[in-house]
């Protein structure tokens, strides 16, 4: 009886689907259930000492929540954008680099925008911009290896840093007076996004220097010097200890040489002697 085919599913990356499944999960349960102060109160990483709530130095939880806010999300827009992007990038520098190290660089990545945003920037940080950062650029320098520069990864990385810049622009909250010139303004609103790409920097620079050296195949070489007589061909193909070159023998020379094999003759049928006639 013919086995039935069945299909599995297969966890083929575990960091990046453990972050994506575990922040859905928390802001599905701090949306059905705590109504907003989970995420906010486990987290989510406080700014410095000009925002609502500072971060408060002296507090070991402060310190844990440098790398917990990664788990948590502003909204279901930032989630969606984020979990697609770790989705697609993910799986592809945990197959170069190992579940392990990848894990490293996500973490490395999230504590270093924590540290610059506990000192630095005057507002909460939650979700996973550090990490997608750090895989678009880590995506970037796999090709440079081949001195390449894909297009398709550049305007990835135009459009993730366009859609960083206008939600911090639509969410600036600080009650800072912007400039009346318009870098420093401009500078002012996305000071948060530039501080998440030099995160996404720092992890880069991590792996980097971790990158996986390429495998080389080393062959040898055999050369035939033309002055040493060729030994009789043999059934095997190996170098020649004699020569140093190496003997290919087809199929058909080989059943030709195993035909002429003393122990594959065959013993011919014996024919009826006639010894005499007998009559009657």
């Amino acid at each position: 009886m013919a086995k039935k085919s069945s299909f599995r599913f297969l966890y083929d990356s575990p960091v990046s689907l453990s972050i994506v499944i575990a922040s859905l999960l928390i802001f599905i349960l701090d949306s059905l259930a705590f109504k907003g102060s989970l995420i906010q109160a486990a987290f989510t990483c406080h700014g410095n000492s000009a925002s609502d709530i500072p971060f408060n130095f002296s507090s070991p939880v402060e310190y844990i929540r440098l790398i917990t806010y990664a788990l948590g999300n502003y909204s279901w827009e930032s989630l969606l954008i984020s979990s697609i992007f770790i989705l697609l990038l993910g799986p592809l520098m945990e197959e170069r680099y190992g579940s392990v190290m990848l894990a490293v660089m996500m973490a490395i990545s999230t504590f270093v925008a924590g540290v610059l945003n506990a000192c630095l920037i005057p507002q909460d940080l939650k979700g996973q911009s550090a990490i997608v950062f750090m895989l678009i650029l880590l995506s970037v320098l796999t090709t440079l290896e081949k001195k390449e520069i894909p297009l398709s990864w550049i305007l990835l990385f135009v459009t993730y840093l366009a859609q960083q810049m206008h939600f911090a622009a639509m969410n600036f909250t600080t009650g800072t007076r912007l400039s009346d010139f318009a870098f420093i303004a401009f500078m002012q609103k996305n000071v948060g996004t530039f501080t998440l790409l030099a995160a996404g920097i720092t992890g880069t620079l991590f792996g980097f220097l971790v990158a996986p050296k390429t495998k080389t195949s080393q062959t040898k070489t055999y050369k035939f010097s033309g002055t040493t007589p060729r030994p009789m061909a043999t059934p095997y193909d190996k170098p020649n200890p004699y020569d140093g070159t190496s003997i290919a023998v087809s199929q058909e020379e080989l059943d030709r040489l195993e035909s002429q094999s003393p122990r594959f003759k065959k013993k011919g049928k014996s024919k009826d002697e006639e010894i005499g006639t007998l009559s009657f």
